[in-house]
């Protein structure tokens, strides 16, 4: 049997780009998703601008179904404070994930992978001559050279293979149909309410349907995060006193460093299998995007430390700074969230971490401004 170069499993927009870009490169590309697709992801879909450079063209016109123009922050008893993005930007696209997953697993047959939906992955075993031999639940198996694991913050692959587990949070997330009354500013207008639930934050994007309403924790164990929900809907004016519809729940992976590896012996782990999920946003779309690139150009020239050095800096870095504020708003009273919202130095606080969703700062640069030094590893 002829190896294939690459096998990539899971079509998110980790695994879609992965495959897409080894394909573009001239591999021979395998993309397996064991769900049909479009399948639909909990996720609230808002896509910081910084991804747009990383995307397909076109990708706006066929999915974006809102572009996000402010963002009202919320929690303790201050009034919500609403921040525009500069005249003539967007902060960010908001997408439907399955539609946008669909448009990704489309782009990465265009560019020559081979596309196989339905089909789940049992197994994986190396063996002498360094090939995998991935096995399927219908009994076939393929040889590949290397392997990209995308498959979720669970990574039931990954498990098999031996990858450790991530330290995992909880999401749930419902979605609250327009009417013709809705007030058209709240129709470009993203909602993080920190007072929402303990240890994480609600969100309400708007959507192409309705609102994308749902509230997230790192705590794996939340016995009220439906009544948490409800609260939240019931706390603003866009979504009180309307239905909620179709709610479901979601594990949340959380960035763990440091970690044993990311790459080794042709296996790569890229997207929420990796823990890339921003621990202050809950944001993964562009971790998931830049990985799934990074991964399939060290696929494609350097191995598993071209990968390592590939993502040290955009990825890593980032994210073991954005642990440390993560863990100290988790920890924030709720009287004194309250308290320093209503403070006007707290707007300029706000206004940087707008800038850090729209992707004109990073982590790195909210360090250096927030602490007076530069930050080092």
């Amino acid at each position: 049997m002829r190896p294939v170069d690459l096998a990539v499993v899971g079509a998110g927009p980790a695994g879609c780009t992965a495959a897409a870009t080894a394909a573009r490169g001239g591999a021979d590309v395998l993309l397996v998703e064991k769900a049909t697709l479009p399948r639909h992801k909990v996720c609230g879909g808002g896509i910081p601008q910084r991804t747009r450079v990383l995307l397909p063209s076109g990708f706006s016109e066929a999915v974006s179904s809102h572009a996000v123009r402010r963002v009202a922050l919320a929690g303790g008893w201050s009034t919500p404070l609403v921040l525009d993005a500069p005249e003539g930007t967007i902060l960010a696209d908001v997408v439907d994930r399955s539609l946008f997953d669909a448009f990704l697993a489309e782009e990465a047959t265009r560019a020559g992978a081979t596309l196989q939906t339905g089909r789940a992955v049992t197994g994986a075993v190396r063996e002498v001559d360094g090939c995998w031999r991935v096995a399927f639940s219908d009994g076939t198996d393929v040889c590949a050279r290397a392997i990209c694991l995308s498959d979720g913050a669970a990574s039931p692959v990954g498990r098999l293979l031996g990858v450790p587990p991530l330290p995992m949070g909880l999401a749930i997330e419902g979605l609250v149909p327009y009417v013709d009354t809705d007030h058209a500013a709240w129709r470009d207008t993203s909602v993080f309410d920190f007072d929402a639930i303990a240890g994480g934050y609600g969100w309400i994007f708007p959507r192409a349907d309705g609102y994308a309403v749902g509230v997230g924790s790192g705590r794996w164990h939340m016995p009220d995060i439906r009544a948490r929900l409800a609260a939240l809907c019931a706390a603003h004016p866009q979504t009180a006193g309307r239905a909620l519809l179709s709610v479901r729940g979601a594990a949340l992976p959380f960035f763990r460093e440091p970690r044993a590896w990311y790459a080794r012996d042709g296996l790569y782990l890229a997207g929420d299998a990796a823990g890339f999920c921003d621990p202050l946003t809950g944001e993964g779309i562009f971790y998931a995007v830049l990985s799934g690139q990074l991964a399939a150009k060290a696929v494609l020239s350097g191995g598993p430390e071209a990968y390592h050095r590939a993502i040290q800096r955009p990825i890593v870095d980032e994210l073991r700074i954005a642990a440390r504020y993560a863990w100290k708003a988790a920890h924030l009273p709720r009287f004194l969230m309250g308290f320093l919202m209503g403070r006007k130095r707290f707007r300029t606080y706000a206004e940087r971490f707008v800038r850090l969703l729209s992707g004109e700062m990073t982590y790195r640069d909210l360090y250096d401004a927030m602490h007076w030094r530069k930050w080092r590893s």
